[in-house]
């Protein structure tokens, strides 16, 4: 993963490209839902409104049919030879509402028709609606499905109700023929699509009319009533047609007083054909929504390549400065504007590796460096809030084992673009063994200058001690000359700083003698070879362990003193406490 500015830069740009474009055909998707669903709502509140209105205007007309057919079967009971005269007057007042008047009489022969030539006799005892009156049951109207008339060879519906006689029996039955004209012309004043229709159908899921195509009522199905409609007595649902396959909204309603409901069909091709429109307008605006974001996005991240191009040759420039830097130095290093390390590489001594370990989110002087005071520190400080540069500021602490470190800093502050201050960057450089150096050789001259100087050798020797205890910072040193004679170490002379602890100590050293191999000073002329100890009280291999308790000795170090090749004596290096333990 580029972990560079302008990298991520360019991952961000193209997860919001990505987001915007995913929001565009999101919001799309959305209004077309939205619309599309608005759409159908509207369409299933028309087709409720029109199968309601289709109800009633059936319910209607079949209650006007119902009353004219109980009017004309008491004219007919009555008196059966003013019928005509009382079929003519109603037919005068209602024009062609109807194709005719008939009654069949109980034999199922036709006993009489309104139609001019009806002469023939013509039996019609083989009609449902026959059937159904003279199987018995309520006195109430039948409707029957659209019939061609056997007299006029027109095309007709049947309204009909029993007649009975005196004594009640079964005498025939009266039939209103109307043309399914009378029925449909209110529906082509509907506003319907080319697909669409209506229709009559009955609780049994027969169906009765149909319009367009009202002469295959039979022939064309209507879908079948959902069962949750019968609970409800109207409803709505979607579905494919059966014989053409197109979807549509299909709404339902009962219709009053009689067993049949009313369905209207309207296809959803015709009913969306407004969001089609819209459909494609938003697919559009989608479209050049979304190249608009990608062209925009494609500029931006072309500007960001050239960015990333010059970003890279900074970055390339940065590493061979660090790289140079680290040629010339131990350690490259960053601290942000509060001082504090942000970052540090390089090689050098492990002591100078950990250092730079340690020292992420410190400040330097959160170190004790014993060369520098507070008014040092203070000085320094003053020199970074001034934003200046520091060249070759030298650093001193003591390690785990006591050993003085060395390591020189400089540094120069940093600024971004605008100008603002942000941090210091630098080198640094491990100056210990060239101080160690310096040390030696500045403690080779003390000596020489010490034994040049002596009018006698112990005054010789106690100069040499105390050049070598001040420039190795040593509180007390003792020096034990071989004596040939006795095969013994002797105390020659010592030095140590103005501490009674430590001049009483020296006082009663100076009768001590030490054998090859017996105590610490005897282990090392024996074996040539430097020995210490963080605590000669508790070291079984001391000697004099009661007197370095005594005095508050813990810490030694003893080593050879050799000259030509041979050991001439031991040098000891005394603390009051344990130089291992004050520094770890």
């Amino acid at each position: 993963m580029n972990s560079t500015p302008i990298g991520q830069l360019r991952v961000q740009l193209i997860t919001a490209i990505a987001v915007i474009v995913v929001s565009i055909w999101g919001t799309v998707a959305y209004q077309l839902a939205s619309e599309r669903g608005a759409e159908l709502r509207r369409a299933a509140q028309h087709g409720k409104n029109l199968s309601g209105i289709v109800a009633e205007h059936f319910s209607s007309y079949a209650g006007g049919a119902d009353l004219l057919v109980q009017r004309l079967r008491i004219q007919w009971t009555r008196d059966p030879k003013r019928f005509a005269e009382a079929v003519a007057a109603e037919r005068k007042l209602r024009k062609d509402a109807f194709v005719q008047v008939a009654v069949i009489g109980a034999d199922g022969w036709l006993a009489f028709s309104d139609l001019l030539g009806a002469k023939e006799r013509v039996f019609l005892g083989d009609r449902e609606y026959f059937k159904t009156h003279r199987g018995g049951g309520p006195d109430r109207l039948y409707v029957s499905d659209p019939l061609t008339d056997r007299l006029s060879g027109k095309l007709s519906i049947q309204f009909t109700r029993p007649i009975v006689d005196g004594k009640g029996r079964f005498a025939g039955v009266l039939v209103l023929s109307v043309s399914p004209q009378a029925l449909i012309r209110v529906y082509q004043g509907l506003n319907f699509g080319a697909n669409d229709f209506v229709g009559i159908r009955r609780v049994d899921n027969t169906p009765l009319l149909r319009w367009p195509e009202p002469g295959r009522a039979q022939s064309t199905p209507l879908p079948e009533i959902p069962p949750d409609v019968f609970k409800a007595g109207s409803g709505i649902e979607i579905r494919r047609g059966v014989s053409d396959g197109l979807e549509r909204i299909y709404s339902y309603s009962r219709v009053p007083d009689f067993p049949l409901y009313a369905v209207v069909a309207q296809s959803l091709d015709s009913l969306l054909a407004d969001f089609s429109t819209a459909r494609l307008f938003y697919l559009s605006a989608g479209a050049f929504g979304s190249l608009v974001v990608l062209l925009l996005g494609l500029m931006m991240l072309s500007s960001l390549k050239r960015g990333e191009h010059v970003e890279n040759e900074l970055i390339g420039s940065e590493r061979r400065f660090r790289s140079l830097t680290e040629l010339s130095s131990d350690m490259y290093w960053e601290q942000d504007d509060q001082y504090r390390f942000t970052s540090s590489s390089g090689s050098g001594p492990g002591w100078l590796v950990k250092g730079r370990n340690e020292s992420l989110g410190k400040r330097r002087w959160d170190f004790k460096y014993d060369n520098m005071s507070e008014a040092d520190w203070n000085a320094h400080i003053a020199l970074l809030d001034a934003r200046k540069p520091f060249r070759d500021l030298e650093l001193r602490r003591a390690d785990q084992f006591g050993r003085k470190i060395w390591v020189n800093v400089s540094g120069e502050p940093m600024f971004d673009t605008s100008g603002v201050f942000t941090g210091y960057r630098g080198v640094g450089k491990d100056l210990t063994e060239r101080k160690r150096a310096e040390e030696l050789q500045a403690l080779e001259h003390a000596v020489s200058r010490s034994l040049a100087d002596a009018d006698s050798v112990t005054a010789a020797i106690q100069a040499s001690v105390r050049a070598i205890c001040e420039t190795e910072g040593w509180e007390c040193g003792r020096y034990f000359r071989w004596d040939d004679k006795a095969g013994t170490l002797r105390f020659a002379d010592a030095w140590g700083i103005s501490d009674d602890a430590v001049q009483q100590f020296l006082a009663k050293s100076r009768e001590l003698t030490y054998v090859p191999g017996v105590g610490l000073a005897g282990r090392v002329w024996q074996s040539r070879q430097p020995l210490w100890a963080t605590d000669i009280t508790q070291d079984a291999r001391a000697g004099q362990a009661a007197l370095a308790r005594g005095a508050g000795i813990r810490g030694t170090f003893v080593f050879p003193v050799i000259s030509d090749g041979n050991a001439i004596g031991v040098l000891t290096r005394q603390d009051i406490i344990s130089f291992l333990s004050a520094t770890a």
